[in-house]
């Protein structure tokens, strides 16, 4: 099945982007500014005609403001961060939390 006949979504090139910097983080809750998405943006317009988010943090609702009030034609899928919601002890790849961060 071809998801852009089904969707009626016309063919595009895409790119997944995340516009952190050194030192930001949606664990940091430290979130790129308005003008870096936007300088991340205006360089990807004329390669790239979908996004694809990681989170719907911050950083998620700027980008799409900079598409909004920059008027770029861009197509947004927007993920999901999925972090902890408990500790899998025996889990091979995991992290053991803490209390702090489980509750955030």
């Amino acid at each position: 099945m071809n998801l852009f006949k089904t969707l009626k979504l016309p063919i595009g090139k895409a790119i997944c982007y995340s516009g952190y910097r050194d030192g930001q983080s949606p664990e940091s809750e430290i979130f790129p500014t308005y003008e870096q998405i936007r300088e991340d943006l205006l360089i990807l317009q004329n390669q790239w005609a979908y996004l694809r988010l990681y989170d719907c943090s911050l950083h998620a609702e700027t980008v799409l403001n900079v598409i909004d009030k920059e008027k770029l034609n861009f197509k947004v899928m927007l993920g999901a961060y999925i972090g902890a919601e408990l500790n899998n002890f025996g889990c091979p790849w995991g992290k053991i939390f803490t209390e702090e961060e489980l509750k955030r």
